[in-house]
């Protein structure tokens, strides 16, 4: 059975492995992936872009020459694979 896949247009494109990219796609994220997500702690972008990293298979100098709008279309991604209440903030 094959993994659920994201595939998320880029604005500009992005050296990964010395290959030109306009698109990243991303795995639905395995316990692997997560392995980075402070539990009982706000997630930080630099959290999600290291899920990234490992659900995409680029290194994570490549995640960083992404556009900012680029990398919130990622998260935005990785969010629809992940509990909602993940991604909310705890209430203060």
């Amino acid at each position: 059975m094959g993994m659920n896949k994201i595939v998320v247009p880029l604005s500009r494109m992005v050296l990964v492995h010395g290959e030109e990219k306009n698109e990243i796609e991303l795995h639905e994220p395995t316990a692997g992936d997560l392995r980075s997500l402070p539990i009982g702690e706000k997630l930080t972008i630099d959290t999600l872009l290291n899920i990234a990293a490992s659900a995409s298979g680029w290194p994570p100098s490549s995640i960083d020459k992404l556009a900012a709008a680029d990398t919130f279309k990622i998260v935005e991604a990785l969010g629809s694979f992940l509990e909602p209440s993940t991604l909310k903030a705890p209430p203060s």
